[in-house]
């Protein structure tokens, strides 16, 4: 063993044990992560999303992503993930993981649906400015939002009728990498909704967690 003063020592099996300790450099895992850098700590964003649809407002876990039925057909409901980035926040990678399981209609109980074509869209014109109405219209989401592209493949993310199905984005790291406010919206390009049968068929109920690593550091501009 050798020692300086008890407050360091390195044992006979090659571990060290010391009292205090300051670092000029980077501290690394044994397979190169970084986890204490001069960035800040290592941790991790997450972000649940919420439901923003015409019949069903709030909540979270699995909630339904597809349609909703509005004058015979289907219209489009929302999953919304909105967050904000701090100036003591370094991004390093993100992704977007589902969690689906299909539906029953309670409206029709003769339909069983699974969501489609699921596809992310990104506002990042820092602001949370989003609209409803309450009296039977149509859900709307204001904002200059774009698409996301190949986020969870070509055709985006389609559930199953047959139990749990999941998946996990592409590294979206570069599109929400500055201080400010962004909201993404999760959303079904499926085309095929035209009548209540399909718009029913075509909804599924889905978990959307946001996953954000990074370094958090005390300093803030």
């Amino acid at each position: 063993i050798v020692t300086a003063n008890e407050n360091f020592k390195v044992l006979e099996d090659g571990s060290i044990e010391a009292v205090n300790g300051s670092f000029n450099g980077n501290i690394y895992l044994g397979n190169g992560g970084i986890v204490v850098g001069g960035d800040g700590i290592m941790s991790t964003m997450i972000v649940n999303a919420n439901i923003w649809s015409a019949q069903f407002i709030g909540g979270s876990g699995f909630i339904p992503l597809g349609f909703e039925v509005y004058n015979g057909s289907g219209v489009k409901n929302y999953q919304m993930i909105e967050f904000v980035i701090p100036e003591n926040f370094v991004v390093k990678k993100a992704f977007i993981y589902l969690k689906h399981v299909p539906l029953t209609s309670q409206l029709d109980t003769t339909y069983q649906g699974y969501s489609r074509n699921i596809n992310a869209y990104l506002c990042d014109d820092n602001s949370f400015n989003r609209t409803i109405n309450y009296y039977g219209g149509l859900p709307t989401v204001s904002g200059n939002y774009y698409k996301i592209n190949n986020c969870f493949g070509a055709n985006g993310f389609t559930g199953s009728l047959n139990g749990l199905t999941e998946t996990i984005s592409i590294d979206i790291s570069s599109y929400i990498n500055q201080a400010k406010t962004y909201s993404i919206k999760l959303q079904s390009d499926y085309t095929g909704a035209t009548s209540a049968a399909a718009s029913y068929q075509a909804t599924g109920c889905i978990l959307a967690e946001l996953y954000i690593t990074g370094y958090t550091s005390e300093q803030i501009n």
